[in-house]
């Protein structure tokens, strides 16, 4: 089983296994559910943790960030062991990729109610590999 891992100054600080958990499951369409069953360890905070979510693709709008303006799905996961809201995702086909992210963060050891703090990514800029025209 591979794992995914994120890496600063050479040390490892996050590991996903298996490796193939997503966020994004195709084909898209708006009522689309999926779970994510996956074990994330962090080697220097010396914790590992089963995780459970649930995905749902909530509908279809268009999202502004600074790359542009985007016909996107809104993606929706919880936890399913106690259906807290953990993250948000808006998925732009026309670049095949997330362009906006909400993540529910705790400012201590749980997340609750008032020590939830709200992390967005926005997409800055978008290059298209195939060249200026889309070829």
């Amino acid at each position: 089983m591979r794992s995914l891992g994120k890496t600063v100054d050479g040390q490892t600080i996050r590991e996903v296994t298996p490796s193939d958990w997503r966020f994004v499951a195709f084909p898209l369409h708006v009522g689309k559910s999926w779970e994510m069953k996956y074990q994330e360890m962090r080697p220097v905070a010396r914790q590992t943790e089963d995780i459970e979510r649930k995905c749902t693709v909530e509908a279809e709008e268009r999202v502004t960030v600074p790359a542009g303006t985007f016909p996107t799905f809104r993606i929706i996961c919880h936890n399913s062991r106690n259906n807290a809201l953990v993250m948000t995702v808006w998925y732009a086909p026309e670049v095949r990729h997330i362009v906006r992210e909400e993540s529910a963060l705790a400012t201590g050891t749980a997340v609750q109610g008032a020590d939830r703090v709200q992390s967005c990514v926005k997409v800055v800029r978008h290059v298209d590999p195939r060249g200026p025209n889309g070829k």
